[in-house]
């Protein structure tokens, strides 16, 4: 004898709770039970959304390190890097500066070796850096240079930041994703082949996990108007290191000392366009 069972169709309330919208039918026993299996597979899709859309910060924190130098950093999409005029002249001019910094021994009268690579420079390093992390704060803790870096989350820029090599940063969360937004630079170059860059420039750096959560992904887009007619974006991947500790960086008295040994002229680079 067949008997009267609802069936059902899913919405969700303005606070994400599921709601079964009912309607009678008559059903057969197996259609009562594919019934019953369709209303716990919408319960759980539905669980699953409300958890993707909750917005939890993730846990970035621990020693990342990607263990490659990256000196010359391109656009993620492959294209070339959108100079104005301005900034292939200066990338011009810059190219011979770097080559005549890297090939000379480091000297106490030569120090700008050991100015500080900023961002997105250091992503490339190839030095690891570790992530401390807290509610109202992320620290950045660079091996490179030793520098940290403070990126305060949910406060609002400063109307009129001290230009620093890292600049001054914000961050927020983008669901499990930390946005971090900076401005304020001081001189110096994107990256190790002396990539310019303007008084004006702005990154926005997005930090995510993928890979299980042992790969840490950094999108940095580069908003430069001056030195480059549009946006654009450059990747690194970093891997999660536990057993890894920050080591000593020094940079002084006529040499670099790191764990790689005491560094006096560090190999040519391959310079863009070169």
């Amino acid at each position: 004898m067949p008997r009267t069972t609802g069936t059902c169709r899913t919405s969700t309330t303005n606070n994400g709770a599921l709601r079964l919208v009912a309607r009678t039918e008559t059903l057969q026993g197996d259609e009562t039970m594919k019934w019953l299996g369709g209303v716990v597979l919408a319960l759980v899709l539905t669980a699953g959304a409300r958890a993707a859309d909750t917005g939890k910060p993730s846990d970035l924190s621990g020693v990342w390190w990607s263990q490659k130098r990256i000196p010359a950093i391109h656009p993620i999409d492959g294209s070339a890097i959108p100079f104005t005029a301005e900034g292939a002249a200066q990338y011009a001019k810059n190219k011979p500066l770097i080559k005549a910094i890297d090939s000379a021994l480091p000297s106490l009268e030569d120090m700008r070796r050991c100015i500080p690579n900023g961002t997105p420079r250091v992503w490339g390093s190839g030095f690891p850096f570790q992530i401390l992390q807290r509610p109202d704060e992320v620290i950045l803790a660079y091996e490179r240079d030793h520098m940290r870096r403070f990126v305060y989350i949910d406060q609002k820029p400063e109307d009129d930041p001290d230009p620093a090599y890292f600049g001054s940063s914000v961050g927020h969360w983008d669901g499990a994703t930390l946005v971090i937004d900076t401005a304020a630079f001081k001189p110096t170059f994107l990256d190790d082949t002396g990539l310019p860059h303007g008084e004006n420039l702005k990154i926005t750096e997005r930090l995510r996990k993928i890979g299980g959560g042992k790969t840490l992904e950094v999108l940095a887009t580069i908003d430069d108007p001056q030195m480059y007619k549009k946006p654009w974006t450059a990747r690194y991947t970093f891997t999660l290191r536990p057993n890894e500790r920050i080591q000593d960086y020094m940079c002084g008295l006529g040499v670099v000392q790191s764990r790689f040994g005491t560094v006096g002229a560090v190999p040519k680079l391959r310079h863009h366009g070169s």
